[in-house]
């Protein structure tokens, strides 16, 4: 877990904006932002500061690729997650039902906190094992992942499943503060899935936590 404070907001804002033959200029209506992003070299392709990049993969399935960090121009806490091309989970099934196991990976900025001048928060990761249940006539895709590594964050698969297309959401309950109740955020999912392979990428932020990673599983 790291600390995370950078000051002068405002400043590198003003600054880039005159730069640009603006001026004055104010920060993003929001504290923390989240996106799918493009993996590029094995890495979501950003420039953040404090920027920590992960990885999660299998040599059969594919890669998913995640970043967090902050942008001190637009004056967020941002994470990221993205699969890479070339991803190789197998024929589409539409009936019956299967087992996937794998791992999974996340990133979290937590208790993000943004004055005029300065945004801080906590910074951390986790990876762990994941356990999914396919049901192809249902098209439902659920399970759960229990960290192993890194700050305590296990994860809860929902998924819907379309073909090869995996959409959905997963519940990250994640203590980067040693609390005694850990915090629950809600993340979109995209992916793929198939007869030998699953891989998913998730984003997802509230007020004041945002958080990205990935699951990959046979």
């Amino acid at each position: 877990m790291k600390r995370l404070q950078i000051t002068s907001l405002l400043l590198a804002l003003t600054g880039i904006l005159a730069a640009c033959g603006g001026g004055g200029g104010s920060l993003s209506s929001d504290a923390t932002l989240s996106s799918f992003g493009t993996v590029v070299g094995g890495q979501i392709d950003a420039t953040l500061t404090d920027e920590e990049n992960n990885s999660v993969s299998d040599p059969d399935v594919g890669l998913v690729a995640y970043v967090t960090g902050l942008d001190v121009d637009e004056g967020t806490a941002v994470a990221r997650s993205g699969i890479a091309a070339g991803r190789t989970v197998g024929a589409p099934v539409t009936t019956g039902t299967a087992t996937y196991n794998g791992t999974y990976a996340v990133g979290i900025i937590d208790r993000v906190n943004r004055t005029s001048t300065s945004i801080f928060g906590l910074q951390g990761q986790s990876a762990g094992n994941v356990a999914l249940n396919a049901d192809f006539d249902a098209a439902t895709l659920t399970g759960t992942g229990a960290s192993v590594v890194g700050v305590t964050t296990d994860i809860i698969v929902d998924g819907t499943i379309s073909g090869q297309a995996l959409t959905g959401n997963v519940t990250l309950n994640h203590d980067l503060g040693g609390t005694a109740v850990p915090s629950t955020l809600n993340t979109s999912l995209t992916g793929s899935i198939g007869a030998t392979g699953v891989i998913g990428a998730f984003q997802g932020n509230d007020f004041n936590t945002v958080a990205a990673g990935g699951f990959v599983a046979e």
